[in-house]
């Protein structure tokens, strides 16, 4: 937190990066946040510990060298509409961390100390789009899937790549295998 312009004592703000021994500034350092993994058709494989529920999900992944805080970027389905959702505070991606977004439309779900993030909308299992956007709704990584098979997930290869797999054993929360490592049987 800080005051933007400086010496400003009524307007306080969150600060993205620290500007010690010189001017407060908002501007958004690059960030490497990749969309990595998701799953639009989830009956059985991974259930939502706030409720129980099979729910549409997906992983956002941190591909930098610094932890990012995420309050203040932005979650959607469209690009139509880069901020839709607003990352709360409390969200901190740490430097290759991993972190579950449920898509199951109950933002309500998300708690005081946050580990998944719940987003108002879900993924369509015929296709959709999933948006990571900055602040200023600049979009920093999106991701377009289409037709979705059952309890099987798609994510990046390797984690934030430019490929893209699939995966008959989801890795929620951690590091998508290798196309090498794969088991391609059900």
């Amino acid at each position: 937190m800080g005051d933007v312009p400086d010496g400003d004592l009524l307007r306080r703000h969150v600060l993205f990066q620290p500007t010690p021994r010189s001017a407060n500034t908002r501007a958004i350092p690059p960030v490497s946040v990749f969309i990595n993994e998701w799953m639009a058709d989830n009956t059985s494989t991974l259930s939502d510990p706030a409720d129980g529920d099979y729910e549409d999900w997906f992983e956002l992944y941190n591909a930098g060298s610094r932890r990012v805080n995420l309050e203040g970027y932005h979650l959607s389905n469209t690009k139509a509409s880069p901020k839709r959702f607003p990352i709360p505070a409390g969200y901190i991606l740490p430097a290759g961390g991993h972190l579950l977004v449920w898509a199951d439309n109950e933002p309500e779900q998300n708690a005081a100390s946050p580990a998944d993030l719940h987003v108002d909308f879900k993924l369509a299992k015929a296709g959709d789009s999933i948006v990571f956007a900055a602040p200023d709704g600049t979009i920093l990584d999106s991701v377009t899937f289409g037709l979705q098979k059952r309890d099987v997930s798609q994510g990046r290869e390797p984690d934030g790549g430019a490929g893209i797999g699939s995966y008959f054993h989801p890795t929620p929360r951690t590091s998508n295998p290798p196309a090498a490592d794969r088991k391609s049987t059900r």
